[in-house]
């Protein structure tokens, strides 16, 4: 999707994170976690999403809903093609997984990467060409296409966008502690200085985009309470993202 942003982003990021959180109805009290499930921090110029105990996956078609306790963070991961109000596999860039079953997508170009979880929790960061080559694996429980942003620790050539364009910017990354995390730019910045920043101020290894834009940025988190926090509002665009990359416990 061609990315987009309105100042007013900024400052309803930076309260949503800070205070605000909406209910997400009323859980019977043993379902309501009581261990810390996610840190959300920041540093100078990111704030930074990381999970504590969780499994992963791609949801297609339909995002899942904030009633769901076992969903702890929700957001758009691939880029969608077509402006439609139906659904088909073929309209997220890039072959997928979603829920162990592999899907085609249609080929995009901006896509130099992606990234693969398996049933056993561990993950890979790969190369296009590689990752499309594990895709028929069937321990293989999700994975989506991307572009690259960092890979083993090396800024990826070429950039996604001009390095001077400003935008409000978001990475699945992995830490040199193997660590991974959900990162996202405070406010509008050049795609060149959130790159850098992931690496200063992140140390990250491994990063693979995820689609923003007005609308298309919409994503949520789930407090320690069962009530959920959310990035960014809802907007026109968000009735037709197509695909989330979920944490759940």
């Amino acid at each position: 999707m061609k990315l987009s942003t309105y100042s007013y982003c900024f400052l309803f990021l930076l309260l949503s994170v800070m205070a605000t959180s909406c209910r997400a109805g009323n859980a019977p009290e043993d379902s309501i976690p009581h261990p810390m499930m996610a840190k959300v921090d920041s540093t100078k110029h990111l704030y930074f999403y990381k999970p504590d105990q969780y499994h992963m996956d791609i949801v297609c078609g339909e995002r899942p809903d904030t009633l769901d306790n076992n969903v702890i963070f929700c957001a758009e991961a691939a880029f969608t093609g077509k402006i439609v109000d139906s659904f088909y596999h073929t309209n997220i860039a890039g072959n997928h997984v979603c829920g162990g079953e592999f899907h085609k997508g249609y080929e995009c170009k901006a896509n130099s990467g992606g990234f693969i979880f398996y049933k056993d929790n561990h993950w890979a960061f790969l190369k296009k060409a590689d990752y499309n080559a594990k895709l028929k694996d069937t321990n293989i429980q999700c994975a989506y296409e991307q572009a690259m942003v960092v890979n083993n620790g090396v800024v990826y050539h070429p950039y996604l966008m001009k390095p001077e364009r400003q935008e409000i910017y978001r990475a699945l990354c992995e830490n040199k502690d193997g660590e991974l995390m959900v990162v996202t730019a405070k406010e509008d910045i050049a795609y060149e200085k959130f790159v850098q920043a992931l690496v200063s101020e992140l140390d990250v290894r491994n990063a693979l985009y995820m689609d923003m834009g007005i609308g298309w940025n919409y994503s949520w988190y789930r407090n320690e309470d069962s009530t959920f926090t959310s990035y960014f509002p809802m907007a026109k665009w968000t009735q037709y993202q197509t695909n989330w990359l979920i944490f759940k416990r």
